[in-house]
């Protein structure tokens, strides 16, 4: 470690050797903390709004004050967080003794991996209280598939219509057998939590296992796991903590990566058996990732065998031992994996990709590749619409600051790693990391600029969470190179930013709630006993978790009654194979649309538009048919 030889740490530690100093620093902080958490209470934001409204909002302002109070209250937050890195910085030769400390280590582990455990815990109470505010056709259409494949007893079917990929290693290994042991509850919001609960212990248990194979000190390794189930992003809670989609994905990265590297030791520090059994296990997980769809190459098998070659082409210089097979062995493998799934396109209904297209560069370029480096700071929390002057707006500039930030620390690390050689234990892994991930990013964003395909947030997640890691390697190297002061200053505005952006995020979605419009017409159906209808997808599948599966819906294309469309037809994926068939159900079936399709299908004049509604609120309108083929005939093109 370095000898803090900084003048602001000199001058801070002098200032800090006076007691009354010292208290009044800690009582300064303490009570700006304080202050900024009671502002935030509902309790007390409440009564400001009273204020506002009764003395002020009734002064000409006509409520535009009221709206503008709105995003500023939000605005202590960032005091708390401003306070308690104040703290951080004042206590920071303590912080850094308490943790270089090799008798403090197991304890400081032993914490963080505690307050994983609590934060998973409330993230799956908060799952189950809140999930239903959420809700939509992506996040039920999960739920709805492992009913069937718990009716079916099997993990995949052919009776379903996948949508990107096909669900082979995915969470319906918890959701299916979850259906079978607790189905008769009726209680999915139930089965959904503890589906949160095992998916994101799976990924923190690959993390935890990858890293191990970097050497990566225990302490930064639990510290960094929080990141994982802390929702920097709605887009990242959504799609990964709560939706779970990319989650055994991700572990399966992890895993992959965590192989590599273990298998990338020298053999003499290997006994044989283990690595033969290592061996297998990396090409029997390369063949599943193949298996599983073009993403895994993208992601994952690709960029790994540029990157070994880009590892491997200096470190024949430096004569270091990389093995350049490995990266291109299991890039050999998952592509036979990927010819398997391929095949099993012609069994199983799910998108191959065999139809994209190249992108019209001269057009579409600087759109396309604006839009990639917009998802980038996007996957942090940059949120388009945010007032400026709120805790949500600052938070945003924040997040393309902290992009910026990860890929200047990516950079640093590698160039770091590979022309030093004291970089402790496994060397070679610790390069390969930030080069994977620059690798990995670069690749991707060619292939989103170049294909025929929407550039969609989500897909940046796989390899955007990568982040997690590289963090933990860097602040295992401030550690080393850092001042106190410079080293605790960094790792606790990251810690603080992403503490700081879930708790924002939190906030945001409870009191988010899509659902609450939904409530009368589901009450009408349950009452009259409506078990089996036609919406537009959106509405499909989200009203069957609702209902814990009482009633079935089958999902409509959501732009059939659009005035350039002339078929109004159930969409192609996500649905159950039986909802394709007219004669499927004999009895009463309805028809749900909002009113915005309901006003668009008179303006087109559809024919079922003239009939009266048998239902209608501010928001939605059912109208019931004796039988579910004749919905077939007078409002689907069959």
């Amino acid at each position: 470690m370095k000898n803090d030889k900084a003048s602001p740490e000199l001058t801070i530690a002098r200032l800090y050797h006076s007691k009354k100093l010292q208290t009044g620093l800690i009582v300064f902080a303490l009570a700006g903390i304080a202050l900024c958490i009671i502002v935030l209470l509902p309790p007390v934001q409440n009564m400001i709004f009273s204020f506002v409204k009764v003395h002020i909002s009734q002064r000409g302002s006509k409520g535009t004050f009221e709206n503008r109070l709105l995003p500023l209250l939000s605005l202590p937050l960032l005091g708390a967080i401003f306070f308690a890195l104040f703290l951080c910085c004042v206590f920071s030769k303590t912080i850094t003794e308490f943790l270089e400390d090799a008798k403090h280590e197991k304890a400081v582990s032993i914490l963080s991996a505690g307050i994983t455990v609590l934060a998973l815990g409330y993230i799956s109470f908060f799952s189950y209280t809140h999930g239903r505010q959420w809700l939509h056709g992506d996040l039920s259409s999960e739920m709805v598939l492992s009913r069937l494949l718990a009716d079916e007893n099997r993990f995949v079917t052919p009776h379903w219509h996948y949508s990107t990929e096909i669900r082979l290693i995915y969470q319906t290994i918890f959701t299916m057998p979850l259906f079978k042991a607790l189905g008769a509850l009726n209680n999915w919001a139930l089965i959904r939590s503890l589906t949160v609960f095992l998916n994101n212990s799976i990924l923190i248990l690959s993390y935890v296992f990858m890293t191990r194979q970097l050497k990566l000190q225990t302490k930064w390794i639990f510290i960094t796991a929080l990141f994982l189930i802390m929702p920097v992003s709605t887009e990242y809670w959504e799609r990964m903590t709560f939706g779970g989609y990319y989650i055994f994905f991700t572990a399966q990265l992890f895993l992959c990566l965590g192989l590599f590297f273990r298998l990338s030791k020298n053999t003499e520090t290997v006994k044989p058996v283990s690595q033969n059994i290592d061996f297998m296990l990396f090409t029997a997980l390369s063949l599943v990732l193949g298996i599983q769809g073009i993403r895994s190459l993208m992601n994952i098998q690709i960029p790994l065998m540029i990157a070994s070659i880009a590892v491997y082409i200096p470190a024949i210089k430096g004569k270091k031992k990389f093995p350049l097979f490995l990266g291109i062995y299991s890039f050999i493998v998952c592509v036979f994996g990927f010819i398997i799934n391929y095949l099993l396109h012609f069994k199983y209904n799910f998108h191959s990709f065999e139809n994209m297209l190249t992108e019209d560069l001269y057009t579409n370029f600087a759109t396309k590749l604006g839009q990639c480096l917009a998802c980038l700071a996007g996957f942090f929390g940059l949120y388009p619409g945010n007032s400026l002057l709120s805790a949500q707006g600052i938070m945003g500039a924040a997040a393309v600051v902290l992009a910026v930030v990860l890929f200047v620390i990516t950079l640093r690390l590698s160039r770091l790693l590979s022309h030093t050689n004291d970089a402790g234990e496994n060397a070679a892994e610790k390069q390969f990391m930030p080069v994977f991930f620059i690798t990995s990013v670069v690749f991707n964003i060619f292939v989103f600029v170049i294909a025929d395909e929407p550039v969609t947030p989500r897909y940046f997640i796989p390899f955007m969470i990568l982040y997690i890691p590289l963090f933990a390697m860097f602040f295992e190297y401030t550690e080393k190179n850092y001042t106190n002061l410079k080293r605790i200053a960094v790792i606790a505005s990251i810690v603080l930013f992403i503490l700081g952006q879930s708790f924002l995020n939190f906030q945001k979605m409870a009191g988010d709630d899509i659902t609450s419009a939904r409530k009368g017409y589901i009450q009408y159906l349950l009452d009259n006993r409506l078990d089996y209808g036609f919406a537009t997808f959106e509405n499909a599948n989200a009203t069957t978790e609702l209902t814990n599966g009482r009633i079935g819906l089958a999902g409509l294309e959501p732009y059939g009654l659009n005035p350039d469309k002339k078929n109004f037809r159930i969409q192609g994926w996500l649905n159950p194979n039986k909802f394709f068939d007219p004669s499927y159900h004999p009895e009463e079936s309805f028809l749900l649309l909002t009113l915005e399709e309901w006003s668009l299908a008179r303006k087109t004049e559809r024919p079922f538009s003239k009939m009266r509604p048998d239902y209608e609120d501010d928001d939605f309108i059912v109208i019931r048919y004796p039988s579910a083929s004749i919905i077939y005939g007078e409002v689907l093109d069959n």
